[in-house]
C-alpha cells in the first residue's frame, strides 16, 4: 500500500475513534458509560424467598412448539397451574431457580432498538401469535411475589460471541437490549423437574409379590352396527420373592387360543435380572406429564354402577385407553395394554394400568412414544397371616372343697334290736353273779377314769389329724387353682398382644392405601416409552433358558446352534 493509502486508512480510524470518544465524554473530557451499566437489572428483587410464582415460556425444540411452565404457591402449597394444578416439589427449587436474578448485573448495552430483537434472540414469546417458523424467539422468565407484583420479567436471548456465560437479554417494559451473565440452561423448564420423584412412595425391598397381566383390550366401532370388543389375553403370571429370589407362584398363558394354567418348561427359569429391573423401575417410576381424571370415578378406580351413566367420564377414560366394563356382573376397568400389580410386605397393592399412546416426542433424531397410566392402591388382607392363639387351660369345676367324710362303717346309735333280745324271758331270767365279780367290777373307779381319759385323748388326736389333713388338701388345691389362673392370665395377655399387633398392621396398611389413593385420585399419568418397557413385560422378558439347560446342551441356545450349523451344511 502506498503512503497516501496508509494515511487515508489511519485518517478513517482516527475519525471513528473521535466519534466514539465524543459519545462517551462529559464536559470534563472523561469517558462516561451509560448510567445502567453496572447497575442491577431488578433492584427491587433482592431476596429469592420473596418469589411465590415462576413462569417460564420457551420454545421447545423437541415438541416444535412454545411451552409454558408455571409454578405457584396456592394456599400455602406449591402447585403447577400449567399442568392443571398438579402438586409441585418447589420449596427449594424455586429458590434455586430465581437466585440468579437477584442482583443480576448489567454488563453493557447492546442495542437501543426494538428492531434488533430478532438479531439478538430476544423476541417476546407469545403462544397466541408465535409460530414455529418465527426467528429470534427468546425464553421469558416472570417472577412474582405473594401479592402478584412482578419482581422479574426478562427475555433471555442468544449467547454473546466470545463471551462465555453471557447472554443478550431484554426487559419486557423496555426496548433496550442488554448483556448479562446468565445461563437459561440452569432453569428447570421441564415438568418432571418440579415434581416429587417417588410417585409410588415404595422401597424396592418392600415389594414381595408381582402379578403381570399381559393383554390388549379394544373397542371397535362399526358403521351401522353395535361396537365390538376385542380382548386378547397372552399372559398372567404371579411371582413371589422368597429365599432372596423370585419364584413362580402361578402361570396362565394362551395356548392354542385358550387361556389356561401352565408351567415353565424344564429348560426354563425366571429371569431374576429382568424382574429385579421391574421392581427397581417401580421404585423410580418417572412421569413426564399429567392430565386430570373425570369426576365420578372412585379413588381406588373401582367403577360403580352410576359411573356408567357419566358420559363425560366414560368418554375421557376410553379416549385414553381405559374401558369400564362388566365382568361377571362386576363393574371393572380394563386397559388397552394390560396391568401390573405390585404387592408389598405391608399388605399394600399397587395397581398400574397401561393405556393408549399420549403422543410422539422428538428429541433430535430420536422419537419416543409417551403412554397414559392409571395408578391406584388397595389393601390385601391375605398378605397377613392370622395370629395363632394359644388355648386357655380349663378351670376345675365346682368349688374347691374337701370331699365329705365316709361314715358308712360306723354303727348307728339307733340301731334296731331284735325283739327276742328284750323279750319277757330276758326280763324274768336271773343272772347269777358272784361277789368276787361284783367287787372286781366296782373295786377301782380311778382305773375306770384313766381308761376314759385315754380314750378321749385318742379321739382328740384323731380329730386333729383329720382337720390338719383337710387343711393341707385345701391349701394344695388353692395353689393349683392360682397357678392355672396365672397361666390363663399370661396366655390372655399374649393372645391380646398378637391381636393388637395384627390389627395395628391392618390399620397402618389401610391408612397407607387411603393416603396413596388421595394422591392418585385426580390424575392420569403420562410415562415415557422407555419406562413403559421396563414395567410392562411379556413372557419372553421374564423367562430365560436355565443354566442347567445350557450346560446339558439341550437348551434354546443349543437348538439355535444346531439350526445355524444345519444352514451351513446346506450351503456347502
Amino acid at each position: 500500500m502506498s503512503e497516501a493509502g496508509k494515511s487515508g486508512v489511519f485518517g478513517l480510524v482516527a475519525a471513528a475513534s473521535a466519534v466514539l470518544a465524543f459519545a462517551f465524554q462529559g464536559s470534563s473530557g472523561t469517558t462516561t458509560l451509560p448510567p445502567e451499566v453496572g447497575a442491577m437489572m431488578f433492584p427491587d428483587f433482592h431476596d429469592a424467598l420473596a418469589a411465590k410464582s415462576l413462569t417460564i415460556t420457551r420454545f421447545d425444540e423437541s415438541l416444535g412448539r412454545l411451552e409454558d411452565l408455571e409454578v405457584k404457591q396456592v394456599d400455602g402449597r406449591w402447585r403447577l397451574p400449567s399442568h392443571e394444578g398438579y402438586p409441585a416439589d418447589a420449596e427449594n427449587k424455586i429458590r434455586d431457580a430465581t437466585t440468579p436474578f437477584v442482583d443480576l448485573e448489567i454488563i453493557r448495552v447492546a442495542s437501543e432498538n426494538e428492531t434488533d430483537h430478532q438479531l439478538y434472540g430476544v423476541v417476546k414469546p407469545d403462544k397466541t401469535s408465535s409460530e414455529i417458523t418465527d426467528q429470534g424467539v427468546g425464553t421469558r422468565v416472570v417472577v412474582k411475589d405473594s401479592g402478584g407484583k412482578s419482581l422479574v420479567d426478562l427475555i433471555i436471548g442468544k449467547e454473546v460471541k466470545d463471551a462465555e456465560g453471557q447472554r443478550y437479554v431484554c426487559r419486557t417494559d423496555k426496548p433496550r437490549v442488554y448483556v448479562c451473565e446468565i445461563d437459561p440452561d440452569d432453569l428447570p423448564v421441564r415438568f418432571e423437574e418440579w415434581i416429587e420423584k417417588d410417585l409410588l412412595d415404595v422401597s424396592s425391598f418392600d415389594i414381595e409379590r408381582l402379578t403381570l397381566k399381559d393383554y390388549t383390550f379394544a373397542v371397535q366401532q362399526q358403521l351401522f352396527r353395535q361396537p365390538t370388543t376385542q380382548f386378547t389375553q397372552r399372559l398372567e403370571v404371579s411371582l413371589v420373592h422368597e429365599d432372596n429370589k423370585w419364584q413362580l407362584d402361578s402361570l396362565q398363558e394362551n395356548l392354542n387360543n385358550r387361556f389356561v394354567e401352565s408351567e415353565l418348561l424344564d429348560s426354563e427359569e425366571v429371569d431374576q435380572e429382568r424382574i429385579n429391573g421391574l421392581r427397581t423401575a417401580l421404585t423410580d417410576l418417572e412421569i413426564v406429564d399429567v392430565d386430570r381424571k373425570p369426576t365420578g370415578l372412585s379413588s381406588d378406580l373401582q367403577a360403580d354402577e352410576s359411573f356408567f351413566s357419566n358420559e363425560e367420564g366414560v368418554n375421557s377414560l376410553v379416549e385414553k385407553g381405559f374401558y369400564p366394563v362388566q365382568l361377571d356382573g362386576v363393574p371393572q376397568i380394563l386397559s388397552s395394554e394390560g396391568e401390573v400389580i405390585a404387592g408389598t410386605k405391608d399388605g399394600v397393592e399397587y395397581v398400574l394400568r397401561f393405556g393408549r399412546d399420549e403422543g410422539i416426542e422428538t428429541k433430535g433424531d430420536e422419537t419416543s412414544v409417551n403412554r397414559y397410566l392409571l395408578v391406584s392402591a388397595r389393601f390385601n388382607e391375605g398378605y397377613f397371616d392370622e395370629p395363632e392363639y394359644e388355648d386357655l387351660p380349663e378351670l376345675p369345676g365346682g368349688s374347691v372343697e374337701l370331699p365329705p367324710a365316709d361314715n358308712s362303717d360306723s354303727e348307728s346309735v339307733d340301731a334296731d334290736v331284735e325283739p327276742d333280745a328284750c323279750g319277757p324271758q330276758a326280763e324274768n331270767d336271773e343272772v347269777e353273779v358272784s361277789e368276787d365279780e361284783i367287787v372286781e367290777a366296782t373295786a377301782d373307779p380311778k382305773a375306770d377314769a384313766e381308761v376314759d381319759t385315754e380314750a378321749s385323748a385318742d379321739s382328740d388326736q384323731q380329730v386333729s389329724a383329720t382337720e390338719e389333713a383337710a387343711g393341707e388338701g385345701d391349701s394344695t388345691k388353692a395353689d393349683a387353682l392360682a397357678e392355672i389362673r396365672a397361666e390363663r392370665e399370661r396366655i390372655e395377655k399374649e393372645n391380646q398382644r398378637k391381636r393388637d399387633e395384627y390389627d395395628d398392621k391392618v390399620e397402618k396398611a389401610k391408612e397407607k392405601v387411603a393416603e396413596l389413593n388421595y394422591r392418585f385420585a385426580d390424575w392420569y399419568y403420562v410415562i415415557s416409552e422407555d419406562m413403559y418397557k421396563k414395567i410392562h413385560l411379556s413372557r419372553s422378558d421374564i423367562v430365560k433358558e436355565s443354566d442347567e439347560a445350557k450346560e446339558s446342551g439341550f437348551g434354546l441356545d443349543a437348538f439355535k446352534k444346531i439350526g445355524e450349523e444345519s444352514k451351513d451344511l446346506l450351503k456347502d
